[in-house]
C-alpha cells in the first residue's frame, strides 16, 4: 500500500495459513518490539511516537494479535500479561492499544489489570456489520 510500510509474521513451515501483516504510515516513526513476541502465539508488537499525543504520554505500544479459535485463552493471557508488564516497564509513559481477531478469547483480569478498555463488544462479522446506506 502507498504511503505505508508493511511488517509481517509469517506462519512456522509446519502451519497451516496466513500470519500477521501490520501496516503503519510512512509518516510516523515506529520500532518493532520482537522481544514481546512469542514464537508460538500470532501477534506483533510496536512502539508509535506520532508527532503530536496527550500530555504525558511519550508513545503508543500497539499489539496486533490474531487468536485462532482452537487455541488455548489461558496460553494468550500470559503472554499478553508478560509482555504488556516488560511494555510497561520499557516504556511507562506509553498508551496501550490491543487489536486483532480475538474470536472467543475472554481477557479475564488482563483488563482490569492493566487499565485496559474493550471498545469492540461484538462480532463484527455477519448481522452485526454497520450496513452502509
Amino acid at each position: 500500500i502507498p504511503g505505508f510500510s508493511s511488517i509481517r509474521k509469517d506462519r512456522r513451515d509446519d502451519q497451516r495459513g496466513g500470519g500477521l501483516c501490520t501496516y503503519i504510515r510512512n509518516t510516523l516513526d515506529f520500532l518493532e518490539l520482537k522481544d514481546l513476541s512469542h514464537p508460538d502465539i500470532e501477534s506483533q508488537w510496536f512502539l508509535i511516537k506520532p508527532k503530536r499525543l496527550p500530555r504525558g504520554i511519550d508513545a503508543i505500544v500497539v499489539a496486533s494479535v490474531y487468536h485462532p479459535p482452537q487455541n488455548n485463552d489461558s496460553t494468550l493471557r500470559n503472554h499478553l500479561f508478560e509482555s504488556l508488564d516488560n511494555a510497561l516497564i520499557n516504556f511507562p509513559n506509553a498508551g496501550i492499544v490491543l487489536l486483532g481477531d480475538f474470536n472467543q478469547f475472554k481477557p479475564g483480569s488482563l483488563t482490569s489489570s492493566f487499565n485496559l478498555k474493550q471498545v469492540v463488544k461484538r462480532s463484527t462479522r455477519g448481522n452485526n456489520t454497520p450496513q452502509s446506506d
